[in-house]
Formats: structure tokens, C-alpha cells, sequence
């Protein structure tokens, strides 16, 4: 087996460098907190989150790769978040 086939597959979603953007919706919750928590191991991500309680993320604030908007997202958003996806 020659180097090139062991080498970890790479995303053909992502060119060498780029930075995947995620936007996620109730990012302080059960589920969106412990999402965020297993993302922003990966510097190569950034995040764009809504929720109007950030309590269980207060650890991820100060993450320059996180953006968190607290408020609720309702149909006046819709612009915003398509945006910043």
C-alpha cells in the first residue's frame, strides 16, 4: 500500500485550506451544546449559532471560530441566517 492510499480521505466538499461555515440553530441546548463542544475541535470550522440562552456554551464565547446570535430565530431572521450560511 503506497503513502498516498493511507492517508486520511480528504472532504472533496472542502478545496485544500478552506474553512467549513455551519450554522447551528438552538446551539445552546442539550444537543446543540455538546454539537458545538465536538465541533470546535476542528479549527478548520466556523460556526454561526442562534439561541437566546447561552449558559450551557459560556465556554465557547470567547472562540474566535464561533459567532452566537442570541436571539430566537423567527421569520424576520430568515435573511440574516441565509446569510450567514
Amino acid at each position: 500500500m503506497s503513502t498516498d492510499e493511507e492517508a486520511e480521505p480528504k472532504d472533496p466538499a472542502r478545496a485544500e485550506g478552506e474553512r467549513m461555515r455551519l450554522a447551528v440553530v438552538g446551539c445552546g441546548g442539550f444537543i446543540g451544546s455538546h454539537l458545538l463542544d465536538a465541533l470546535l475541535k476542528d479549527d478548520s470550522i466556523r460556526i454561526d449559532g442562534w439561541d437566546p440562552h447561552v449558559e450551557k456554551i459560556s465556554q465557547h464565547l470567547s472562540n474566535p471560530h464561533l459567532n452566537v446570535r442570541q436571539n430566537s430565530l423567527s421569520a424576520e431572521d430568515l435573511p440574516e441566517f441565509r446569510e450567514a450560511i
